[in-house]
Protein backbone atom coordinates (compact mmCIF):
# COMPACT_ATOMS: atom_id res chain seq x y z
CA UNK A 1 0.00 0.00 0.00
CA UNK A 2 1.24 3.07 -1.10
CA UNK A 3 0.90 6.30 1.02
CA UNK A 4 0.97 9.82 -0.48
CA UNK A 5 2.30 12.56 2.06
CA UNK A 6 4.14 15.42 2.70
CA UNK A 7 7.23 14.99 4.11
CA UNK A 8 6.77 18.40 6.18
CA UNK A 9 3.74 17.28 7.62
CA UNK A 10 3.63 17.70 11.37
CA UNK A 11 0.07 16.09 12.00
CA UNK A 12 0.64 11.95 11.49
CA UNK A 13 -1.23 10.39 8.88
CA UNK A 14 -2.83 6.73 9.59
CA UNK A 15 -3.98 4.28 7.27
CA UNK A 16 -5.18 1.01 7.94
CA UNK A 17 -3.02 -1.60 5.73
CA UNK A 18 -4.83 -5.39 5.13
CA UNK A 19 -2.70 -8.26 4.80
CA UNK A 20 -3.28 -9.84 1.22
CA UNK A 21 -1.84 -13.32 0.61
CA UNK A 22 -1.18 -15.16 -2.95
CA UNK A 23 -2.93 -17.97 -3.93
CA UNK A 24 -2.41 -21.13 -1.73
CA UNK A 25 -1.65 -18.93 1.05
CA UNK A 26 -3.81 -18.62 4.60
CA UNK A 27 -3.42 -15.37 6.20
CA UNK A 28 -1.83 -15.49 10.10
CA UNK A 29 -1.98 -13.65 12.83
CA UNK A 30 -3.12 -9.91 12.48
CA UNK A 31 -4.04 -8.97 9.10
CA UNK A 32 -5.45 -5.43 10.10
CA UNK A 33 -2.76 -2.80 10.84
CA UNK A 34 -2.86 0.93 11.32
CA UNK A 35 0.38 2.29 9.14
CA UNK A 36 0.84 6.02 11.26
CA UNK A 37 3.33 8.66 9.72
CA UNK A 38 4.93 11.19 11.80
CA UNK A 39 7.29 13.43 9.25
CA UNK A 40 9.13 10.87 6.98
CA UNK A 41 9.12 8.20 9.76
CA UNK A 42 6.00 5.43 9.73
CA UNK A 43 5.63 2.23 11.39
CA UNK A 44 2.44 -0.43 11.43
CA UNK A 45 0.66 -0.62 15.01
CA UNK A 46 0.34 -3.11 17.18
CA UNK A 47 3.61 -4.55 16.61
CA UNK A 48 2.47 -8.57 16.38
CA UNK A 49 3.19 -11.04 13.80
CA UNK A 50 1.35 -11.51 10.79
CA UNK A 51 2.27 -13.85 8.06
CA UNK A 52 1.03 -15.24 4.99
CA UNK A 53 1.55 -19.29 4.97
CA UNK A 54 1.23 -22.33 2.37
CA UNK A 55 -1.15 -24.71 2.68
CA UNK A 56 0.33 -27.06 0.58
CA UNK A 57 0.40 -30.45 3.10
CA UNK A 58 -2.13 -29.15 5.44
CA UNK A 59 -5.27 -30.97 5.31
CA UNK A 60 -7.99 -28.91 4.41
CA UNK A 61 -11.59 -29.24 3.01
CA UNK A 62 -12.37 -27.74 -0.67
CA UNK A 63 -14.81 -25.60 0.70
CA UNK A 64 -12.13 -23.80 2.91
CA UNK A 65 -9.78 -23.61 0.00
CA UNK A 66 -11.94 -21.61 -1.89
CA UNK A 67 -12.33 -19.33 1.36
CA UNK A 68 -8.49 -18.81 1.40
CA UNK A 69 -8.15 -17.91 -2.30
CA UNK A 70 -11.22 -15.54 -2.27
CA UNK A 71 -10.16 -12.31 -3.17
CA UNK A 72 -6.47 -13.57 -1.68
CA UNK A 73 -7.78 -13.25 1.62
CA UNK A 74 -9.97 -15.44 2.97
CA UNK A 75 -10.34 -17.07 6.39
CA UNK A 76 -7.25 -16.67 8.55
CA UNK A 77 -5.90 -18.78 11.03
CA UNK A 78 -3.27 -19.25 14.04
CA UNK A 79 0.37 -19.09 14.27
CA UNK A 80 0.97 -22.97 14.89
CA UNK A 81 1.42 -23.42 18.81
CA UNK A 82 4.83 -25.11 19.94
CA UNK A 83 5.01 -26.86 22.88
CA UNK A 84 8.91 -27.83 23.70
CA UNK A 85 9.08 -31.22 25.92
CA UNK A 86 5.29 -32.10 25.01
CA UNK A 87 2.73 -32.41 22.20
CA UNK A 88 -0.19 -30.32 20.80
CA UNK A 89 -2.42 -31.74 18.94
CA UNK A 90 -4.80 -30.14 17.17
CA UNK A 91 -8.49 -30.95 15.38
CA UNK A 92 -8.30 -28.14 12.49
CA UNK A 93 -4.44 -27.85 12.36
CA UNK A 94 -3.97 -24.11 13.61
CA UNK A 95 -6.54 -22.63 11.06
CA UNK A 96 -10.09 -20.89 12.69
CA UNK A 97 -11.61 -22.73 15.38
CA UNK A 98 -9.18 -25.00 15.47
CA UNK A 99 -8.89 -26.66 19.21
CA UNK A 100 -5.45 -27.84 20.81
CA UNK A 101 -5.27 -30.02 23.38
CA UNK A 102 -1.17 -29.86 25.28
CA UNK A 103 0.33 -32.82 27.35
CA UNK A 104 3.80 -32.96 28.32
CA UNK A 105 6.54 -35.37 27.97
CA UNK A 106 6.89 -37.97 31.03
CA UNK A 107 9.37 -35.92 33.75
CA UNK A 108 7.59 -32.33 32.57
CA UNK A 109 4.38 -31.10 34.10
CA UNK A 110 2.10 -28.65 32.45
CA UNK A 111 2.38 -24.35 33.19
CA UNK A 112 -0.73 -22.72 31.67
CA UNK A 113 -3.89 -23.77 29.69
CA UNK A 114 -4.21 -27.72 29.06
CA UNK A 115 -6.32 -26.55 25.56
CA UNK A 116 -6.47 -23.35 23.58
CA UNK A 117 -8.99 -22.73 20.71
CA UNK A 118 -8.19 -20.00 17.38
CA UNK A 119 -10.76 -17.34 17.75
CA UNK A 120 -11.01 -14.94 14.64
CA UNK A 121 -12.29 -11.50 14.95
CA UNK A 122 -11.92 -8.31 12.11
CA UNK A 123 -8.44 -7.80 12.93
CA UNK A 124 -7.19 -11.64 12.98
CA UNK A 125 -6.74 -14.78 14.80
CA UNK A 126 -5.28 -15.59 18.35
CA UNK A 127 -5.06 -18.46 20.48
CA UNK A 128 -7.32 -17.96 23.84
CA UNK A 129 -7.75 -21.12 26.99
CA UNK A 130 -10.38 -23.28 26.38
CA UNK A 131 -13.18 -22.92 27.74
CA UNK A 132 -13.24 -19.16 27.64
CA UNK A 133 -13.54 -18.40 31.20
CA UNK A 134 -10.44 -20.43 32.05
CA UNK A 135 -7.95 -17.95 33.25
CA UNK A 136 -4.46 -18.25 31.50
CA UNK A 137 -2.18 -17.04 28.73
CA UNK A 138 -3.05 -16.38 25.42
CA UNK A 139 0.35 -17.52 24.28
CA UNK A 140 1.60 -21.86 24.30
CA UNK A 141 1.52 -23.41 27.64
CA UNK A 142 5.40 -24.60 28.88
CA UNK A 143 6.40 -27.76 29.59
CA UNK A 144 8.82 -27.27 32.60
CA UNK A 145 10.81 -30.56 34.47
CA UNK A 146 8.58 -31.51 37.15
CA UNK A 147 10.70 -30.82 40.56
CA UNK A 148 11.00 -27.59 39.13
CA UNK A 149 7.04 -26.85 39.97
CA UNK A 150 4.14 -27.39 42.33
CA UNK A 151 6.57 -26.44 45.42
CA UNK A 152 6.94 -23.62 47.73
CA UNK A 153 10.66 -22.79 49.22
CA UNK A 154 11.88 -22.21 52.37
CA UNK A 155 11.06 -19.72 54.61
CA UNK A 156 13.92 -17.04 54.76
CA UNK A 157 14.95 -14.83 58.03
CA UNK A 158 13.69 -11.91 56.41
CA UNK A 159 10.35 -13.75 56.07
CA UNK A 160 9.80 -14.47 59.34
CA UNK A 161 9.08 -11.30 61.51
CA UNK A 162 11.41 -11.12 64.83
CA UNK A 163 10.10 -13.40 68.33
CA UNK A 164 8.46 -16.39 65.81
CA UNK A 165 9.56 -19.43 64.57
CA UNK A 166 8.81 -21.72 61.68
CA UNK A 167 8.78 -25.26 60.31
CA UNK A 168 9.24 -24.66 57.11
CA UNK A 169 12.39 -22.75 57.42
CA UNK A 170 15.12 -22.06 54.08
CA UNK A 171 17.05 -23.97 52.24
CA UNK A 172 14.29 -26.46 51.63
CA UNK A 173 11.68 -27.30 49.30
CA UNK A 174 8.34 -28.31 50.21
CA UNK A 175 5.67 -30.31 48.33
CA UNK A 176 2.19 -28.31 47.18
CA UNK A 177 -0.30 -29.37 50.53
CA UNK A 178 2.60 -29.61 52.98
CA UNK A 179 1.31 -27.72 56.03
CA UNK A 180 3.54 -25.25 58.16
CA UNK A 181 3.98 -24.19 61.63
CA UNK A 182 4.72 -20.77 62.66
CA UNK A 183 5.02 -20.17 66.63
CA UNK A 184 6.09 -17.48 69.47
CA UNK A 185 9.13 -18.33 70.75
CA UNK A 186 8.58 -16.82 73.87
CA UNK A 187 5.42 -18.44 75.44
CA UNK A 188 4.82 -15.24 77.20
CA UNK A 189 3.88 -13.73 73.71
CA UNK A 190 1.16 -14.35 71.15
CA UNK A 191 0.39 -13.04 67.80
CA UNK A 192 -0.47 -9.53 68.14
CA UNK A 193 -0.47 -9.96 72.19
CA UNK A 194 -3.96 -12.56 71.93
CA UNK A 195 -3.17 -14.96 74.72
CA UNK A 196 -5.18 -17.40 72.49
CA UNK A 197 -3.14 -16.77 69.33
CA UNK A 198 0.63 -18.63 69.98
CA UNK A 199 0.59 -21.11 67.23
CA UNK A 200 -0.80 -20.95 63.61
CA UNK A 201 -0.75 -22.91 60.64
CA UNK A 202 -0.42 -22.77 56.90
CA UNK A 203 0.58 -24.99 53.97
CA UNK A 204 1.53 -24.89 50.17
CA UNK A 205 -0.79 -23.44 48.21
CA UNK A 206 -0.59 -23.33 44.38
CA UNK A 207 -3.10 -21.66 42.11
CA UNK A 208 -0.59 -22.92 39.31
CA UNK A 209 2.52 -25.45 38.82
CA UNK A 210 4.71 -22.44 38.60
CA UNK A 211 3.10 -19.97 41.38
CA UNK A 212 3.17 -21.43 45.01
CA UNK A 213 2.96 -19.85 48.04
CA UNK A 214 2.25 -20.34 51.86
CA UNK A 215 -1.39 -19.19 53.07
CA UNK A 216 -0.33 -18.69 56.63
CA UNK A 217 -0.11 -13.97 57.56
CA UNK A 218 3.70 -13.36 58.33
CA UNK A 219 3.02 -9.44 58.54
CA UNK A 220 2.03 -9.77 62.06
CA UNK A 221 4.87 -10.59 65.15
CA UNK A 222 4.44 -12.06 68.20
CA UNK A 223 4.24 -9.51 71.44
CA UNK A 224 3.52 -9.47 74.87
CA UNK A 225 0.53 -11.25 76.27
CA UNK A 226 -1.10 -8.75 79.33
CA UNK A 227 -1.97 -11.19 81.55
CA UNK A 228 -4.16 -8.36 83.50
CA UNK A 229 -6.48 -8.59 80.82
CA UNK A 230 -7.34 -11.70 81.52
CA UNK A 231 -9.78 -10.08 84.97
CA UNK A 232 -9.63 -10.54 88.24
CA UNK A 233 -6.18 -13.62 88.69
CA UNK A 234 -5.30 -11.40 91.63
CA UNK A 235 -7.92 -11.11 93.95
CA UNK A 236 -10.57 -8.54 94.39
CA UNK A 237 -8.15 -5.82 96.18
CA UNK A 238 -5.05 -6.86 94.65
CA UNK A 239 -2.90 -4.79 92.38
CA UNK A 240 -2.26 -6.33 88.93
CA UNK A 241 1.16 -5.63 87.18
CA UNK A 242 1.89 -6.61 83.64
CA UNK A 243 5.43 -7.83 83.01
CA UNK A 244 7.32 -9.02 79.84
CA UNK A 245 6.97 -12.35 79.46
CA UNK A 246 5.58 -15.52 80.73
CA UNK A 247 4.77 -14.99 84.70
Amino acid sequence: MLLQKNINEVEPLEQECVLSCNENYQRLGQIRKNCTCTGDQCKLTPEVPSACESVSGIEMEKEMLEKINMGKRGTPGCFPLKLEHGATSCNLDHQKRSLCEHKCDNGFTLVGSSSHKCTCKRNGCTWRPFPFDTVGDSAAPLCKPAESVNFCPGLTHEQIPEGVTASCGENDKYEKGTRCKISCADPGQGFGGKVFDKTRFGSCACPNPSQCDWTMDLTQSCEDINECDKGDVCGEHALCINRNGFD
